[in-house]
Formats: C-alpha cells, structure tokens, sequence
C-alpha cells in the first residue's frame, strides 16, 4: 500500500470520527430541547389565537377570559390573571400588556418551570420570542419583560 493511499484513509477514518462526534452532539442538544418543549404549556401555544387583532391591547385579562381562546383547540378553560399574579399550573395564565408594542404570557408547566411567550415589536419588526424561566418560586408575567430571548428554551 502506498504511503499516500495509506494518509488518505487516515484522514478519511478521522474524518467520519468527527463527524459521528458532531452528529452525537447534536442529537443531545436536540433531545434536551425537545424534552423541555413537551413542557411547554398548551394554554400559551394557544392564548394568542386569530381572532384578535395584531395589537396586543386586545390581549388583555378581560378579553382573554371572556373569548377564552384556548378552547376550542384543547377544550380547556383557561384562568387568566393579571402580571402580578402567579400561575400555579399549565391552565393558569398570567397576562402582561405593556401598550401596543409589548405583551407577554406566563404559565407552569408540567414539570413545574415557567414559560413565557411574549408578542413584541421593534423597529417595525413584529416577533414572537419564548423563555423558560425553570423552577422559580413566582411565575407572573411581570418577569417576562422586553429583554427574553428569541427561543431560549435552553437545558439548565
């Protein structure tokens, strides 16, 4: 076997080495996500439904309560409650309008952390950006202000 055949197959076995690394890697990172989103409360997926307007001081306590939007797609009632107010579970919800350019939603999950979903716009841009705030003692809406990351559903 030539030297030069031999280097080849050496970088070719290095090569799928890595790549099996790589792949491993982001399979990990894939399954800890995806476990944390099974957690993801089913009443914020649903709590900003088409029926409202794209301004987000219709999403208000009173009308969330009484369209009760989540619903029709669960066939769950969802108890809305003001930013200052905890959610003790996934079909409690705590709303924060804050005018027309910031609104966010606040709930426990399954596995007791907090998630928030918060409707935000900047610079023309309208987004819809997640957070997981784990295990903390109050979930109220009033944590999730304008600076939760855009999809954070990191593993902790």
């Amino acid at each position: 076997m030539t030297p030069g055949l031999q280097s080849r197959r050496t970088v070719n076995r290095l090569l799928i080495v890595v790549l099996a690394v790589l792949a491993l890697s982001v399979y990990r990172e894939w399954s800890a996500k995806n476990k944390r989103l099974v957690h993801f409360p089913l009443s914020l997926v649903y709590t900003v439904a088409p029926d409202f307007s794209a301004n987000p001081t219709d999403w208000t306590v009173m009308n969330l309560t009484t369209h009760q939007p989540v619903l029709r797609f669960t066939g769950h009632r969802v108890k809305y409650v003001a930013a200052n107010r905890s959610s003790p579970g996934p079909w409690s919800v705590s709303i924060n309008v804050r005018g027309s350019t910031f609104w966010s939603a606040v709930s426990r999950g399954s596995n007791g952390s907090c998630y928030a979903v918060a409707w935000l716009v900047r610079s023309g841009f309208t987004g819809i950006q997640y957070q997981d705030f784990g295990k903390v003692r109050r979930c109220e809406a009033s944590l999730a202000g304008p600076a939760i990351s855009y999809l954070s559903l990191e593993p902790r």
